[in-house]
């Protein structure tokens, strides 16, 4: 899956499409920022980096894109200014990393959604 409008994003992947608009209706700057993202999935990974440097409103970032066996992670998501977290594991970034994240994963005592 390839995102390659804006206007593709909100059918195409609507957790890519949510988080940017979180960061943009919160007021996060992305225009050169520096985003990570922890995860590759076609679903969630790879249409957010991809929909991050666009040239258009909460996007142009230059991103940086990570996964559960990138070396030296913790190093490279500490230089994120955006962190978004879509690596499929529970528990995988710890409270306070000042991450966006989207999924199914299991928060606390809460059931699945």
């Amino acid at each position: 899956m390839s995102v390659s409008s804006p206007r593709a994003a909100p059918a195409s992947c609507p957790d890519p499409h949510g988080i940017q608009q979180l960061l943009i209706r919160t007021g996060v700057e992305t225009s050169g920022a520096h985003p990570v993202v922890l995860g590759r999935s076609d679903i969630v990974g790879k249409p957010m980096g991809l929909l991050m440097v666009q040239k258009a409103e909460g996007a142009n970032a230059t991103v940086t894109f990570c996964h559960s066996r990138t070396r030296n992670l913790a190093e490279i998501a500490a230089t994120a200014d955006i962190l978004v977290a879509a690596i499929g594991r529970p528990n995988f970034v710890t409270p306070g990393d000042g991450q966006a994240g989207c999924g199914g994963d299991r928060c606390g005592d809460q059931p699945r959604r």
